[in-house]
C-alpha cells in the first residue's frame, strides 16, 4: 500500500511569499508569529504547526498542501488532515454521526484513534455503509482525495468498501499509488487533476442560481484579496485572512437605513437579490462551499443590527475557480508583478531628472532597488538605483537629495519584456524610453 506523508517545504514557502510581493516581517505580521519563525520556517530549521500552516496559506492566498511535499510512507489520517488544512478536531467533528453512540465529538475521536490503530469501529462492522458514509463526508472536507485513498488513510479494508456498495473502490485503489504520484509531481498553484475534477464536477451539480451567487461571491474575495495584499505592500496590515476574507451580505435592518452591500449590488446587477437569497447561501454552506457567520454593527437611529457575513472555503474557492474557467494569479519567475511593475514604470516615466526617493511606493525598493534584498536567501534584481542629486559640480557640492533612476539592467529587462507585461497588465501604461537615462 503507498500513500502520501506530506512533509513542509520550505522552498514552496519562499518561493510563495516572494510570488505575493511579501517580506518575511510582513508574512510574519499578517500570520501573528516572530519574524525568526518564519525565517526559520524558510530556512528549513523549523516546521510550522498545523494552525501557523493554515494561516501561512491563508495570507498567501494558497492551500495548505501547496506548502507541503507529498513524499511515500506511512501515511496517517494526521497527513491527510496537514494537507487538507483539517484539524483532528473537525475531522473527528465531520464524522461523529457515523460511530453511532452520542454523536459526540470526543467518541469519534477515540474511534479515529482505534482505525488508526487497525482496529476497526464496532458500528461499521454491524453496517458497512456507515462506512462508505463517513468516507464520503471527509472526502468532502477533503478535495482531491478519493475515497480509496483516504479508506487507506482510515485503515479501512477496500472488500470493505465493496461491502458499502460504494462502487469499484477496489478498482480505483490499484490506481490510487499512481493518483498519489501525480499530486506529488502536479504544478503549484491547484494544478492538481483530481481536485480540479472534483471541483469541475461540484460546479456541474450546482443550479444556475448557485453558480450565479458562488461566482459572485469569488469575485468579492478576489477583490478582498487584492486589497489586503496593496495594503502590505503599503506596509499596512489588514489583519488575519480568516476575518478580511469576510464578506459583508446583508445587515438584519431596513435597506433604507443601511443600504446594499457590494456583494448585494453585485448581485442586483444581474436581478438575483430576492427573497430567495437566503436559501441560495444555505445550499452553498450545505455543500461545504461557503461559511456563514455573524457579526454585530451599528445601524442610526436603530442601534445594534447583526450582519450576516459569508466567506469562501478553499473547496468554494476551488470550485467557482473550476467552473470561471480561471487559476490563481500567479507571475511568471522572470516577470514583475503588477505592483512591481507599477513602481518601476514611475522610475522609468519620471525621465533622466529620476523620481524622488519617497516616489515609490511601499516596499517595492527591496525588490527592485540595487543593494536591496527583499529576505536573506532572495538576490536583488537591481532595476532602479538611489543616485545623489548635488547643489553644484565642484568638490564643495553637497548631496541635496537622492533620486531613483533606471539601471542598464532595469532598462535591459523593459525593453525585453515590455510587449508581455503590456498583455499582462494593459491598465499600466509605458511610455517610451528616453535614449539618454
Amino acid at each position: 500500500m503507498r500513500r502520501v506523508d506530506p512533509h513542509f517545504d520550505a522552498d514552496a514557502l519562499t518561493r510563495r511569499r516572494q510570488a505575493a510581493g511579501m517580506s518575511i516581517e510582513g508574512l510574519a505580521s499578517a500570520v501573528r508569529v516572530s519574524r525568526q519563525s518564519v525565517s526559520a520556517y524558510e530556512n528549513g530549521r523549523s516546521t510550522p504547526g498545523r494552525d501557523v500552516l493554515g494561516r501561512l496559506a491563508e495570507a498567501l492566498g494558497c492551500t495548505p498542501s501547496d506548502l507541503m511535499n507529498g513524499q511515500e510512507g506511512s501515511g496517517t489520517l494526521s497527513a491527510l488532515c496537514r494537507a487538507a488544512g483539517l484539524t483532528e478536531r473537525q475531522m473527528a467533528a465531520a464524522l461523529a454521526p457515523f460511530f453511532g453512540k452520542d454523536g459526540s465529538v470526543e467518541h469519534a475521536q477515540l474511534r479515529l484513534s482505534h482505525l488508526e490503530a487497525g482496529i476497526a469501529p464496532e458500528e461499521w462492522r454491524k453496517d458497512p455503509s456507515m462506512a462508505a458514509q463517513a468516507i464520503q463526508a471527509v472526502a468532502l472536507l477533503a478535495p482531491g482525495w478519493h475515497a480509496s485513498e483516504i479508506a487507506d488513510l482510515l485503515q479501512w479494508p477496500a472488500s470493505e468498501h465493496a461491502e458499502a456498495g460504494t462502487g469499484q473502490w477496489e478498482a480505483e485503489s490499484g490506481a490510487s499509488a499512481a493518483r498519489l504520484a501525480a499530486r506529488r509531481n502536479a504544478v503549484e498553484d491547484n494544478d492538481v487533476p483530481s481536485r480540479a475534477s472534483t471541483a469541475a464536477r461540484t460546479w456541474e451539480e450546482l443550479n444556475d442560481r448557485q453558480r450565479l451567487y458562488l461566482a459572485a461571491v469569488y469575485r468579492e474575495d478576489q477583490a478582498a484579496q487584492a486589497k489586503a495584499q496593496a495594503l502590505r505592500a503599503a506596509f499596512g496590515d489588514p489583519g488575519p485572512a480568516r476575518e478580511w476574507r469576510k464578506l459583508p451580505f446583508t445587515i438584519k435592518a431596513a435597506p433604507a437605513l443601511t443600504g446594499y452591500t457590494a456583494l448585494q449590488e453585485r448581485l442586483r446587477e444581474q436581478n438575483a437579490l430576492d427573497e430567495g437569497a437566503g436559501s441560495t447561501l444555505a445550499a452553498l454552506h450545505r455543500r461545504a462551499l461557503i461559511d456563514l457567520s455573524e457579526d454585530q454593527v451599528e445601524v442610526f437611529p436603530l442601534g445594534g443590527a447583526a450582519r450576516v457575513l459569508v466567506s469562501l472555503t478553499r473547496a468554494g474557492r476551488a470550485c467557482a475557480r473550476a467552473g470561471l474557467d480561471e487559476r490563481p494569479a500567479t507571475t511568471p519567475k522572470d516577470m514583475l508583478s503588477e505592483w512591481l511593475w507599477r513602481n518601476l514604470v514611475k522610475v522609468a516615466s519620471a525621465g533622466p531628472d529620476g523620481l524622488p526617493e519617497d516616489g515609490l511606493w511601499g516596499k517595492s525598493k527591496f525588490y527592485l532597488g540595487t543593494g536591496f534584498r527583499p529576505g536573506r536567501r532572495a538576490a536583488s534584481r537591481g532595476y532602479i538605483d538611489s543616485v545623489p542629486v548635488r547643489d553644484g559640480d565642484g568638490p564643495q557640492s553637497h548631496v541635496v537629495e537622492y533620486r531613483w533612476r533606471l539601471t542598464p539592467a532595469g532598462r535591459a529587462h523593459i525593453a525585453q519584456h515590455a510587449e508581455r507585461y503590456r498583455a499582462m497588465y494593459p491598465d499600466v501604461e509605458l511610455a517610451s524610453l528616453p535614449e539618454d537615462m
